[in-house]
């Protein structure tokens, strides 16, 4: 009984504790709950300097294929958050983890303002608990970065991270070799001063992360080479940012100086497109994540500008990729703009999509159901707008994706794979669903690995179980 009692009271601090992170944070913890990283995974943990990269199109082997990266970056996050969702990320026991965390912990407002001993204390149960679990992962921490906030002390994190490398010394010490400091603070410490190295001072771009990359490569094994690597030198005068400013534009640089195969499949969109980990749903990584932002940020000139940044000419090989999803729309049907002016936006964009990318298949995905009837009704509108326009240029390799009606219970989004207008883990993998059937029917030969609902709806349940212990 006493057992028992335990187990549902540790449930019930974790609940409450998730509950205060915001919807679209929750919403990507719930997408984790989804996937299961294969056996010798390189799991990267962290905030939104770690979320905002697509670490998994990075790093190649000797052989060139790329490395089984995982990204489980959540942007806003703490340390608190990321101990309570810990255990989605161990299945299969990874080869790797690396771990960047505290920059929002120790924020002064808007964070938790957490004492140096406080953040140490929970990195310390952070790296306890993964060698416990799998007691063969090599575990890779970082410093928090230089940055120019005004809300966090430099003093604060500077001692943090002199307080952190002595703390890995004495692990070492004690005979357990597998975790390791990576101090990059000097190498990075630009990002602080902004510029071409990141627009606010504290989120990198493509110029940064390209040196957090060779940091990391002599721990990734031999022959390992980096994407960044094929345009010499520092990216600061070739990296696009498609218009942007901020984080998002330090995410849009990255995306700006990478190659662009004919054997890509790139998915377009908004912060749900963002904020899915779209390789690992479709088992395939020729599909590669180019969402816009997050916490609703993606409308149509948003999607816009990232497609610009992405098809930039930056001195990146870049072909015609072999195929496009389009999912964007969302902010604008829940604003109050005409939605004739929505609809041209829409429309023009298509057209952009389809200069940039003339021989690929592209997939217009429909919005999925949001819980206000009257937006709604003008996502409705909006998505009878793309099955007119696929029909209508059916032959010019224009496609309707139907990601709205299997996602609807009623007139309202179904509960188990939406929750407060965000797509859940269970919600991803119908989105999955849908984008795998609309490849094959183009292209069946070839192969992705999609799990079921029901296997969804088990990992979920599983995943929960697991953090609540």
């Amino acid at each position: 009984m006493k057992k028992i009692t335990l187990t549902l009271l540790l449930a019930l601090i974790g609940m409450g504790s998730i509950s205060a992170a915001p919807a679209f944070r929750k919403a990507r913890y719930d997408g984790f709950k989804v996937l299961l990283p294969k056996e010798g995974s390189i799991v990267m943990i962290g905030n939104s300097i770690t979320d905002m990269h697509a670490w998994n199109d990075v790093f190649k082997d000797a052989k060139g294929n790329y490395l089984p990266v995982v990204n489980r970056g959540n942007s806003g996050t703490y340390s608190t958050e990321q101990m309570e969702n810990l255990e989605s990320y161990l299945f299969n026991q990874p080869a790797k983890v690396f771990l960047m965390i505290g920059t929002n912990d120790m924020a002064t407002s808007g964070g938790l303002n957490l004492t140096i001993n406080q953040l140490l204390g929970n990195v310390a149960n952070i790296v306890k608990r993964i060698h416990k679990r799998c007691p063969n992962t090599e575990v890779y921490l970082y410093p928090i970065l230089n940055n120019t906030t005004g809300n966090r002390v430099r003093t604060t994190w500077e001692n943090y991270n002199a307080k952190l490398a002595e703390y890995v010394v004495a692990q070492r010490q004690a005979g357990n070799t597998w975790l390791t400091f990576i101090d990059f603070y000097q190498d990075l410490y630009a990002v602080g001063k902004g510029g071409a190295w990141s627009y606010d001072s504290l989120h990198p771009t493509a110029a940064s992360y390209k040196i957090w990359a060779h940091a990391i490569l002599p721990y990734l094994g031999e022959g390992v080479t980096s994407v960044y690597d094929e345009i010499e030198g520092d990216l600061t005068g070739v990296q696009h940012n498609g218009g942007f400013g901020g984080m998002v534009g330090g995410s849009a640089t990255q995306f700006s100086v990478r190659p662009i195969c004919a054997d890509d499949i790139l998915v377009f969109g908004d912060d749900e497109i963002k904020t899915g980990e779209w390789n690992e749903l479709l088992g395939s990584n020729h599909v590669k994540n180019r969402g816009a932002g997050w916490d609703k940020g993606g409308n149509i000139d948003r999607v816009e500008k990232m497609i610009t940044a992405t098809f930039a000419k930056t001195g990146a090989r870049k072909v015609c990729p072999k195929a496009c999803f389009l999912y964007t729309g969302t902010s604008d049907c829940t604003g109050s703009a005409d939605m004739a002016a929505v609809k041209n936006k829409y429309t023009q964009l298509v057209e952009k999509l389809r200069t940039q990318a003339p021989d690929a298949k592209i997939y217009l995905m429909a919005l999925h159901p949001v819980g206000n009837v009257h937006h709604n009704e003008r996502v409705v509108e909006l998505n009878a707008l793309m099955q007119r326009l696929a029909e209508a240029n059916a032959a010019d390799n224009l496609k309707f994706v139907d990601t709205y009606t299997d996602l609807t219970e009623g007139s309202k989004p179904n509960a188990n794979f939406i929750t407060g207008d965000f797509l859940y883990g269970r919600g991803y993998v119908k989105f999955a669903q849908k984008m795998r059937d609309a490849l094959l029917a183009d292209f069946p030969t070839d192969r992705y690995t999609v799990i079921s609902d029901k296997e969804a709806a088990n990992r979920v349940e599983r995943a929960n179980q697991r953090n609540a212990m």
